[in-house]
């Protein structure tokens, strides 16, 4: 019939057209959003080391990683007497699982990029206890399988105000990780707050030793941060932290900044693959002097750089599948099953720690409750 394929054409371009305009208007009101949680946030700030609460907080190349990302940023540091503190034990983001909207994504390498997820309002405040991340689910069916999730723990510190910040490296063939990169500001993702078995309380070890790689700093920073937040923490902490090369160190003047304001109390320690040619001047110097280490995390720059095997000591562990099978020995099922983004994730993180201990820190002394595995 004509008549009925005429109306039938005429309804599909009605239908894409308001799907368009849909579209354009969720664009349109999260980038209204965007720029009423960020307004303020990016002016120059007045460099202060003696901020209190209530006062500016100046958070200048928070993300020191390549020259395109480095902003001067502001937020406030809620006082214990202010609505944004007593919003701490009401966040936004719950442990059921809601929908937020993409802000912004910034590129840092050719592979890795910040990811800023809009809070529900523009005043809500964020803040996640040490040891607790988001799990992210892309429900893209009504199986299991279907629905992809993965665990990203934020880098930005409490007291932001109005989103948060996730690193994210692209995997290849990760399910999560090639729809996070085909996402577009305006469209959501599900979040809900999980914690780990792990809790981390003021003085409970005397010393802790972080070991990361890449993305994995993500939730050794949150408890790093816990601990130098804390008046009445004296725990002492250091990292080693392997990256690819100079240039792609994530997070590095965060940690910089850390080291620097806690009085010889947190010593980071990096360590890169190489010394690639792009870190390198014409003539074949090094651009800036490289004073980290060179090489792989092994035996020899854990003994020099973390607490040695003992009671009061913890060693937290956060990385690729190949470093944590070589440091912990877990094996490489298990790894799979966490690493996958498949609805089974949340019980292989618990399986990762579970699993007898081995590896290279095994053999070098420590014990099961001394080693957690993120």
């Amino acid at each position: 019939n004509p008549s009925m394929s005429r109306f039938i054409a005429a309804s599909a371009v009605a239908a894409g057209a308001c799907f368009g305009l849909r579209r354009s208007a969720a664009q349109v009101s999260c980038n209204k959003q965007v720029s009423e949680n960020t307004a303020t946030l990016f002016p120059e700030p007045k460099m202060d080391s003696s901020t209190k609460a209530g006062e500016t907080v100046p958070y200048e190349h928070i993300y020191q990683t390549t020259d395109n990302y480095k902003p001067k940023e502001n937020f406030k540091a809620p006082s214990k007497h202010s609505k944004a503190y007593a919003d701490y034990k009401q966040p936004p983001v719950g442990t059921d699982f809601a929908p937020l909207k993409l802000g912004e994504v910034i590129n840092l390498t050719s592979e890795t990029a910040i990811f800023r997820f809009l809070l529900p309002k523009p005043d809500d405040v964020y803040s996640m206890t040490a040891c607790s991340t988001l799990q992210v689910q892309d429900k893209a069916g009504v199986n299991n399988v279907e629905r992809v999730q993965r665990m990203y723990t934020p880098i930005s510190p409490n007291g932001t105000k109005g989103y948060f910040d996730l690193i994210v490296k692209k995997q290849r063939h990760g399910r999560m990780t090639e729809h996070l990169f085909s996402m577009q500001p305006g469209e959501s993702l599900l979040f809900r707050v999980v914690d780990y078995k792990m809790k981390f309380t003021a003085n409970r070890w005397k010393k802790i030793g972080f070991i990361g790689t890449g993305s994995g700093i993500t939730p050794l920073l949150q408890v790093i941060r816990a601990a130098m937040e804390d008046p009445t923490d004296k725990t002492e902490l250091s990292l080693l932290f392997a990256n690819p090369s100079q240039r792609r160190v994530l997070v590095k003047g965060v940690i910089d900044d850390l080291a620097a304001k806690s009085n010889g109390r947190f010593k980071p320690t990096y360590i890169i693959d190489r010394i690639e040619a792009s870190d390198r001047t014409p003539s074949g110097e090094e651009e800036e002097k490289w004073d980290g280490l060179v090489g792989r995390i092994n035996a020899s720059n854990i003994r020099a750089t973390m607490p040695p095997p003992g009671i009061g000591n913890m060693i937290m562990v956060c990385g690729n599948d190949n470093l944590i099978m070589d440091l912990c020995g877990t094996a490489k099922y298990v790894m799979k099953s966490w690493s996958s983004g498949l609805a089974m994730q949340p019980a292989a993180c618990e399986a990762n720690n579970l699993a007898e201990l081995g590896g290279t820190l095994k053999k070098m002394g420590y014990e099961q409750e001394m080693v957690y595995r993120f």
